[in-house]
């Protein structure tokens, strides 16, 4: 059965690992400085202060997508406000400050690869193309709103829109009734060995986006870079 369907994950596949610390450092504290005060670099320098100790936290934190999110905005929030030693907003109020800053940072683009508003255009024209991505949807929405590609995208679907957390068993499942298509005749396209695990095992065919993939690996097809996947996905049209 041919492929109609690819879902991609965006920090990884359209975002460039390597570059989203420098876009976050750069861009996280200017949102931050507006509300509560201080200058965007004491921001940034806060952010990195907190990140490991948030990521620690986060993995004991289930996986409910939202209880995630709301957790994620109420824990940087605080931590970095305590860093500074500035008086932090009521936890009620850190979601929409959080996703203000969100929207700012993925917004700029400075972390995406090269050309790939014109390479998701290309796919557009073969594939059904949609998100799967444990960022929040409103992240998707400015990276693709950046690209001027966001007419190519179906569901742009974040961990806000699927209950389960992206590592979960049960996303898959969910993204793909939520999308209204059939595993089997999906792809899922993503950098994280663990992703393409569960993507398979939800009976999708996968490619691994990697530099190299090293031992063994489900994944139907490796790319080195969301350029070369075009080429690997019209194979997988039959």
């Amino acid at each position: 059965m041919g492929i109609i369907s690819c879902f991609l994950d965006v920090d990884g596949v359209l975002n460039d690992h390597s570059a989203l610390q420098r876009q976050w450092d750069e861009h996280v504290g200017f949102v931050l400085a507006d509300e509560l005060g201080r200058r965007p670099e004491d921001w940034s320098r806060a952010n990195r202060a907190v990140f490991p100790a948030f990521w620690e936290a986060r993995a004991t934190w289930g996986d409910d997508s939202h209880v995630l999110i709301h957790g994620e905005a109420v824990y940087l929030i605080g931590g970095m406000c305590d860093y500074l030693g500035v008086a932090a907003p009521p936890d009620a109020e850190r979601p929409a400050l959080m996703k203000r800053v969100d929207i700012h940072v993925a917004s700029q683009g400075s972390a995406v690869v090269p050309e790939a508003g014109t390479i998701l255009r290309e796919l557009s024209r073969d594939f059904a193309l949609h998100m799967a991505t444990g960022n929040p949807s409103w992240r998707v929405n400015a990276v693709l709103d950046y690209l001027g590609v966001g007419d190519t995208v179906g569901v742009r679907c974040g961990s806000d829109l699927v209950r389960a957390a992206k590592h979960s068993s049960a996303f898959y499942n969910q993204l793909f009734a939520l999308a209204g298509v059939r595993p089997e005749e999906s792809v899922i396209v993503d950098d994280s060995l663990a992703q393409v695990r569960l993507a398979a095992g939800a009976g999708a065919r996968t490619v691994h986006v990697t530099k190299p993939c090293t031992g063994p690996c489900p994944a139907d097809a490796h790319v080195g870079w969301l350029g070369e996947l075009p080429g690997v996905l019209r194979e997988f049209r039959g």
